[in-house]
């Protein structure tokens, strides 16, 4: 039985189709459940924040992260402060935090 390509290949992109679902379907279920209560997450200014910001900011967007995110600012030079506040501008859901971070007992 020949097949004309015309419904070949609108076989495979059904086939493709049902794959995109089924996967999506799959990652929805092994979404963490337990995962939605709220953390509180501290990161030091330093070379990395801005990419640490922007993917604390993608997990927040895609639901996967319900968070304040807080940016360690004792200590900072002047560059790294305005760099930090520079960042801070453009994400008003971050904030900057100026005492240094309490000692933990280990």
């Amino acid at each position: 039985m020949d097949m004309d390509p015309l419904t070949a290949a609108l076989a495979f992109l059904a086939a493709l189709g049902l794959g995109a679902l089924l996967w999506l379907a799959l990652g929805w279920l092994l979404l963490p459940v337990g995962a939605r209560r709220r953390v509180h997450v501290e990161l030091e200014a330093g070379p990395s924040l801005e990419q640490d910001l922007r993917g604390l900011r993608w997990l927040a967007a895609s639901g996967l992260l319900c968070s304040e995110i807080t940016v360690l600012g004792a200590g900072l030079l002047p560059a790294e402060r305005a760099e930090t506040l520079r960042l801070l501008a453009a994400w008003p859901e971050v904030s900057l935090r100026e005492e240094p971070p309490e000692e933990r007992a280990e």
